[in-house]
């Protein structure tokens, strides 16, 4: 969405996607509850359905527009993970053992 958006329509473009959540967010149950109802297995159903959906709609996305162009496209770098849990725990136990 962002990468299809031009300048200064930034915050329109964010108000249409929280709408559209909230439309979903709000009739997406509703639905849900009909269906799953209306079938033995209807929460299979549903999530089957569901998931179709989304995935024809990516396959949709991805042949209607094309990439970007090698100019706009920027390098990926995978940040290494940080152990801070296991310092400060390994810290905590060496206070409580050493009598700090």
């Amino acid at each position: 969405m962002n990468d299809s958006v031009g300048e200064g329509e930034f915050v329109a473009a964010s108000g249409g996607l929280l709408i559209m959540q909230g439309v979903g967010a709000a009739a997406g149950p509703l639905i849900a509850r009909f269906v799953m109802s209306a079938f033995e297995q209807g929460l299979g159903y549903t999530l089957i359905a569901t998931q179709m959906l989304m995935a024809f709609f990516g396959l949709y996305r991805l042949r209607c527009r094309p990439a970007p162009p090698e100019m706009h496209k920027g390098s990926f770098v995978i940040e290494p993970t940080v152990p801070v849990g296991t310092e400060l725990a390994s810290a905590h136990f060496q206070r409580d053992h050493t009598g700090v």
